[in-house]
Order: structure tokens, then C-alpha cells, then sequence
């Protein structure tokens, strides 16, 4: 009876230890994480502005947003006037190739989505938050999107944070909030994972649903 004892002690620890060590792998940011995590419910009760992936990846910057611009650390960047007449906040829907899934510091799910099944270069980057960080609707969302993403394209497994290559490549519609890197305006190494460069700063973040597409 006390080996018993003993052996069940034993592997509660080891189960507190491996849930302790779960919650090491992500933590809450920094930079524009209020935007980054919320969703206006006022946009979403609106339909999503259907717009191409080609004219998302050449939507232009905001003129006058710096570098972590702290104007816009904790507000969405105002409204500018712009052909796809959307802003940072508002909601969209696109479809696009889906290449490469991780794992970031922050619970992030980064989705690198890009034209053309053969490649995924010039894409735009996607972000899901992780429940936790998330309340109401928005952590209904992110549970489903991750859902989908972890069944559909990662065996049912989470993905790495050094990045899952899609080996066969989906073709997915995204519904998310626009949202603008401000964090990397400027820098000379364009982002991505596995070697597929972003074509732009702007992302859909957090994004709010995802399902598989037509093949165009």
C-alpha cells in the first residue's frame, strides 16, 4: 500500500511539473499587446470586407507611424485614406495558401499565408492569441481557429515554435482583424519563418475564423 502511495505521489509531481513547465513556454507581450488581443465587437458584427490577398500583401503604410510608434502602444492606429478603404481594427476576409504554422513566446499561433500553392514567399503573417490571454467571444474564436489548425494541419499536435512546414499546402479562407506591425517598421531583414519573407507589415490579428477554401 505505501509503494502504491509512493508511485502516485510520484507521478502527481511529475504531472504538476510537466503542467508548470507547459506554462513556461509562453507569457504575455508587450508591444501593442491590448490591440494585438481584442477585437472590436462593433466590427465584428459587420460583415468581414472580402479583399484579395494580392491587394492585402501592397496595402500601404501608414505615412506617419514610427518605429514602436508609443502613440499607438495601447490604441489603434486612426483611419487613413487608402484604396482598400479599411484601417487597423477593421475586420477582413481573404484566402491564400497556407504554408507554415508556430508556436511564439507569447501563446501566438504564427500562420505564414501566401498566392500561390508553390511557394511560400511574399506572404502575409496571421496571428492567433492563445485562449488564455483572451475573454468571451474572442476566446470562443481563437479555441476554434487553433482547433482547426492543430486537426487540419498539424496532426492534431501543436506546433513548434521554430515552425511546422505545411507539406502539402491548404488553400484556407481567413477572417481577422487588420492590424499593423509598427514594431518593424524600418528593419532590414524582412520577417518570417523558414526562410518565407513577409511582403508586408500588415497581418490579420487575432484572427477570428478560418476554414478550407476553393482552389482558385
Amino acid at each position: 500500500m505505501l509503494k502504491k502511495l509512493i508511485v502516485i505521489s510520484l507521478l502527481l509531481l511529475l504531472g504538476s511539473a510537466a503542467f508548470l513547465e507547459a506554462q513556461k513556454k509562453y507569457e504575455p507581450g508587450v508591444v501593442r499587446w491590448p490591440v494585438k488581443i481584442s477585437v472590436m465587437e462593433s466590427k465584428m458584427k459587420k460583415k468581414a470586407k472580402r479583399i484579395s490577398l494580392q491587394r492585402l500583401l501592397f496595402m500601404q503604410n501608414p505615412q506617419d507611424v514610427k518605429k514602436n510608434d508609443a502613440r499607438y502602444q495601447d490604441d489603434r492606429i486612426p483611419y487613413f485614406d487608402n484604396p482598400l478603404k479599411v484601417g487597423e481594427g477593421d475586420i477582413v476576409r481573404t484566402t491564400g495558401w497556407f504554408h507554415l504554422v508556430g508556436f511564439e513566446d507569447d501563446g501566438d499561433y504564427h500562420i505564414q499565408l501566401s498566392r500561390t500553392k508553390e511557394s511560400g514567399d511574399s506572404c502575409i503573417i496571421l496571428e492567433v492569441p492563445h485562449p488564455d490571454f483572451v475573454t468571451g467571444k474572442m476566446k470562443e474564436r481563437a479555441e476554434r481557429v487553433r482547433k482547426f489548425v492543430r486537426d487540419k494541419m498539424c496532426g492534431g499536435k501543436e506546433p513548434s515554435g521554430s515552425g511546422k512546414v505545411i507539406k502539402t499546402p491548404q488553400h484556407v479562407y481567413i477572417v481577422g482583424q487588420l492590424f499593423f506591425d509598427s514594431w518593424h517598421v524600418g528593419d532590414a531583414k524582412p520577417r518570417g519563418m523558414k526562410g518565407m519573407k513577409a511582403a508586408t507589415l500588415w497581418e490579420l490579428h487575432p484572427v477570428t475564423a478560418i476554414g478550407f477554401a476553393k482552389e482558385p
